[in-house]
C-alpha cells in the first residue's frame, strides 16, 4: 500500500523518522477563494501570536457572493453552524495545515458534516518544544471564540 511504502521510506535504518524527507515529499496545496467541491478555504495569520491557520467555509448558494467572505456578519442568526477546530496529524512533528491530505480531509467535513473547520498549523518539534503545540491549540480555540464571524446560533 502506499501508506507502507511511506513508512519505509522515512524511516531510517535505526528506526528514527525522516522528517526532512516527510516535508520534502508532502504535497502542499493552496486556499481558494473559488469553490473547490462545495468549500472554500483562506488562511489567516494572527499576528499576536504567528498562528497561522486555513479556514474552511461552504460555499455560498448564490454564485455572485463567491471569492468574498463576509467577516463582519456571524455565520448564521438563525440556525447553529458547528466550528471543528482540527489539529492535523504529523505527532507534532511534520505535516501542515496546508498538505494536500489534511486539505482533501478538511473540506470533506465540511461537505459531509455541514461545518466551519480551523485547521491550526501549530509550531513544531523539536524546533518548538513541549508545550508549544498544546499552546498554539488553546490560542486557536481563544481566537475562535473572538471572532463575531464564527459565532452562530438563535
Amino acid at each position: 500500500s502506499n501508506f507502507k511504502l511511506a513508512y519505509t521510506l522515512l524511516r531510517r535504518p535505526d528506526g528514527s523518522f525522516n522528517r526532512h524527507l516527510a516535508e520534502f515529499l508532502d504535497r502542499k496545496v493552496p486556499s481558494n477563494s473559488f469553490p473547490l467541491d462545495g468549500v472554500f478555504s483562506f488562511d489567516h495569520l494572527d499576528s499576536t501570536s504567528n498562528l497561522l491557520t486555513r479556514i474552511y467555509f461552504p460555499a455560498p448558494l448564490d454564485p455572485s457572493r463567491y471569492g468574498a467572505v463576509d467577516l463582519t456578519e456571524p455565520l448564521s442568526t438563525t440556525e447553529i453552524v458547528p466550528v471543528l477546530i482540527f489539529f492535523h496529524g504529523g505527532s507534532f512533528t511534520h505535516s501542515s495545515a496546508n498538505s494536500a491530505i489534511y486539505d482533501t480531509f478538511c473540506r470533506r467535513l465540511v461537505t459531509i458534516c455541514g461545518v466551519v473547520v480551523v485547521s491550526v498549523d501549530y509550531r513544531r518539534s523539536p524546533e518548538h518544544r513541549y508545550p508549544c503545540a498544546y499552546d498554539d491549540g488553546w490560542n486557536a480555540l481563544k481566537w475562535v471564540k473572538s471572532r463575531v464571524w464564527l459565532q452562530s446560533g438563535k
